[in-house]
C-alpha cells in the first residue's frame, strides 16, 4: 500500500512518539503516536497546536494501520458498498446477510424476469405467425391477445417498438 503513494510513504515516516504505558496486570504498552509536519497542524484560538482537517486524516489513517485488527476490515460490501468488520477469518463479499439477499434476490429476479419476457416472445411471435395464415377480420395484435391472455395488445405494441418483435404481414 505504502510503496504505490511515495508521497504518504514520505508522510508516514515523519516524527513519532512513543509513550510506555503500565496496565493493571502488571505488563506495560509501547503506544505510538504519529507526529505531524508543521504544514499539517494550525493553532487554536487558545494557543495549542490542533491537527488541520488533513492532519486529522492523516493522524486517523495512522492509527488505522497501526491497528491488530485491520486485517479484520473488510469492504466495501458488494451491495450497499459500506465497510465492514467481517467476523470470520474468510472473507466476505456482503457485509450482513440481509445484503447478500437483497443482492442475490435481485440477480434472480432480473433472470427470471428475463425469461418470462424471452417465453413471452416466443409465444407471441408464433401466435402472430398463424395469424398470417387465418382468415380473421381481428388485427394481429386482438388476434393474439385472444389466443394468448397473458399478452396485451400494449405489451405486443412496446415489443415491436423496441425492435423485439416484428409485425407479421398477411
Amino acid at each position: 500500500m505504502m510503496h504505490a503513494d511515495f508521497a504518504l510513504w514520505g508522510q508516514v515516516q515523519g516524527a513519532w512518539e512513543a509513550k510506555w504505558t503500565p496496565t493493571n496486570t502488571g505488563r506495560a504498552h509501547l503506544l505510538l503516536f504519529p507526529g505531524l509536519p508543521r504544514e499539517k497542524m494550525r493553532k487554536d484560538r487558545d494557543g495549542r497546536h490542533q491537527p488541520t482537517p488533513e492532519g486529522g486524516a492523516l493522524i486517523l489513517f495512522y492509527a488505522l494501520t497501526l491497528n491488530r485488527d485491520l486485517g479484520k476490515l473488510g469492504g466495501p460490501c458488494a451491495w450497499c458498498e459500506n465497510y465492514y468488520v467481517m467476523n470470520t477469518a474468510r472473507q466476505t463479499k456482503y457485509c450482513t446477510r440481509r445484503c447478500s439477499s437483497l443482492a442475490t434476490a435481485t440477480v434472480s429476479t432480473s433472470q427470471r424476469l428475463a425469461n418470462q419476457y424471452a417465453d413471452k416472445l416466443l409465444r407471441a411471435s408464433t401466435a402472430a405467425d398463424q395469424w398470417a395464415k387465418t382468415r380473421t377480420s381481428l388485427s394481429w395484435k386482438q388476434w393474439v391477445s385472444v389466443r394468448e391472455p397473458d399478452i396485451s395488445p400494449k405489451w405486443l405494441t412496446r415489443a415491436v417498438n423496441n425492435g423485439d418483435l416484428k409485425s407479421p404481414i398477411k
